[in-house]
């Protein structure tokens, strides 16, 4: 048996699980489909911790339905409110090094540990301080870690590339269409695995001939990179805005002044908003809409650029300059945000124009899926697989 410790940080998605008592798809399907699948494995077992970023108050440990053993929580250490950047980051490390402190002082015998991105730091002391083999669960290669690893010569990016040289340090990174194809090209499949996410399901929607309005559908937390804003003011402008509807799905920083702006430029009939869900009400709407765009700055192809392309709905997203173009050849592309008007309005115009337009996009779409895109069980079981290997070279 492969004994694994799962170490992730307690997204908003898993603040909602923790209130259902229940392992409920939120959030990353990564590591949602991760968890639930090793806990159905006999030849695994797993202990699981989540780090909050801010102090909590409860239990230190809770019973989830769906999991094996007891979920251990790790409050946070709360947000240093300084302006002196140099003292958030000492409050930041001395955080991080007492939240493992707490994983060490509960840690069960393990033979690999799996730590999400977030946690690069807490994977440090696990390799400083212990001989076991440690996975880091990447999602993608931000702009931040890439320029780390290559270029910047801050403490961070010596911690960083000591991480990832480290002779027990691993990385299993989905290609999202950041920078993930750049590392894994320098560190070699050995250390880095490097897939798309997985899709539960492909089945090809039925294209419908015009209608009054299209349903433009954008699922993605409302951070500075996702690029809500710039959507918003695309839409001010836009001629035949009243052609589509927009629905953008999720929560974030940035949500209310989203609002506020699709307010101020009356655009309430254009735009709509659906706060965080479970996914399966996300992949309803997915269903229901003949669009998908994306505006996303950390990566061309993330899961929902899949999940949409599995159903075969017209992709629009954003180059990454990261990506590798041939992954891109099936979806139209805005090269970047500067030329998001002219770009945008194009592909909406002939989307609009054009029944065969809209019929070649559906099909390209489904095509990358079908080239593409495995179930979350095959994805997933070659994580384990990768695990059950690292496991037996110790």
């Amino acid at each position: 048996m492969t004994r694994v410790t799962i170490i992730c940080q307690l997204y908003s998605g898993l603040e909602i699980v923790l209130k259902s008592q229940s392992w409920t798809h939120t959030g990353s399907p990564a590591f949602y489909n991760f968890i639930k699948i090793i806990n159905q494995n006999d030849k695994f077992s797993s202990d699981i911790f989540l780090l909050a970023t801010k102090k909590i108050k409860g239990p230190k440990k809770i019973k989830l339905k769906g999991i094996k053993n007891k979920v251990h929580i790790c409050s946070g250490p709360g947000i240093s409110k300084s302006k002196n950047t140099f003292l958030n980051k000492l409050s930041f490390f001395r955080g991080k090094l007492i939240q493992a402190f707490i994983i060490f002082k509960n840690l069960s015998p393990t033979d690999v540990f799996y730590i999400d991105r977030d946690n690069i730091l807490i994977g440090f002391f696990v390799l400083l301080f212990t001989k076991k083999k440690v996975v880091f669960r990447m999602l993608g290669i931000t702009q931040s870690f890439y320029l780390h690893l290559v270029q910047k010569k801050k403490l961070f990016s010596f911690l960083l590339k000591w991480v990832f040289q480290h002779k027990n340090s691993y990385f299993i990174c989905t290609n999202d269409g950041s920078y993930s194809s750049k590392i894994a090209s320098i560190y070699g499949p050995k250390k880095f695995m490097l897939m798309f996410n997985g899709v539960n399901f492909m089945k090809k929607s039925d294209y419908e001939s015009k209608k009054k309005q299209y349903k433009i559908i954008y699922p993605a937390r409302f951070e500075q990179s996702k690029g809500h804003i710039d959507i918003i003011n695309f839409f001010k402008y836009y001629k035949n805005r009243n052609s589509f509807k927009v629905t953008f799905i999720g929560g974030g920083s940035l949500l209310n002044f989203s609002k506020k702006l699709v307010t101020d430029f009356e655009l309430e009939s254009n735009i709509e908003f659906i706060e965080a869900t479970e996914h399966q009400t996300i992949m309803t709407l997915l269903k229901n809409s003949d669009l998908f765009l994306s505006v996303n700055s950390d990566g061309s192809i993330g899961n929902n650029v899949l999940e949409a392309s599995s159903l075969g709905i017209p992709i629009i997203t954003l180059f990454h300059p990261g990506c590798d173009k041939s992954d891109l050849k099936n979806f139209r592309i805005i090269s970047s945000l500067s030329n998001l008007r002219n770009e945008l309005t194009f592909e909406l115009n002939n989307f609009l124009r054009s029944q065969s337009y809209r019929y070649q996009m559906s099909k390209d779409s489904f095509c990358f899926a079908k080239e593409n895109i495995q179930n979350w069980d095959d994805r997933i079981h070659k994580e384990l697989h990768f695990l059950t290997g690292l496991n037996k070279k110790q």
